[in-house]
């Protein structure tokens, strides 16, 4: 149905910006910005709802500035989804679970890291619960520290970024 595909498709945009929150953009790559800073929330925020005629979102961050619950409703057909989130002590993502709104899973997706001797984190991957592969980012960085290159891999989808010296992306 035309509502299915607008749920799916808004769905689809919250998770993309979960991603992008989660994860660091090109310009946040050699720091070591929460997801409320790349968020752009000044303070200490805690909790933020934006809304819109098909949905509404209300993110939740804990005292570190991780963003640790994202609750998703969509107006036409007064359904929610729930994202939670937990880090291990270093701040690094370990888990993300996503509920229906009456607390059905949808998917449990855990978190492993790489990094180079420099220290600089190289490799995300995600794997859901059973196992298999969900996504998987991996940055490269020159010799003087600096973040060259971000590649995305979801599926059969590979979306690869090079950045210049003040990691803005040349394409």
């Amino acid at each position: 149905s035309m509502e299915g595909i607008v749920k799916e498709s808004v769905l689809g945009l919250v998770v993309a910006g979960l991603l992008v929150a989660l994860t660091h953009t090109p310009s946040d790559a050699a720091s070591d910005k929460t997801a409320r800073d790349k968020n752009s929330l000044v303070g200490p925020v805690r909790t933020v709802t934006t809304k819109s005629s098909i949905f509404s979102e209300t993110e939740s961050y804990d005292r570190a500035g991780n963003l640790i619950e994202a609750v998703t409703h969509f107006e036409y057909d007064k359904t929610s989804t729930r994202h939670v989130l937990t880090y291990n002590q270093k701040g690094d993502l370990q888990e993300e679970t996503a509920y229906e709104g009456d607390g059905a899973l949808v998917y449990r997706k855990q978190f492993a890291y790489g990094y180079d001797s420099a220290g600089h984190q190289t490799a995300v991957v995600a794997a859901s619960q059973d196992g298999t592969f969900a996504h998987a980012e991996f940055s490269i960085y020159d010799d003087k520290g600096n973040l060259s290159e971000l590649t995305f891999v979801a599926g059969s989808n590979i979306y690869r970024n090079v950045l210049d010296v003040q990691g803005h992306i040349v394409y």
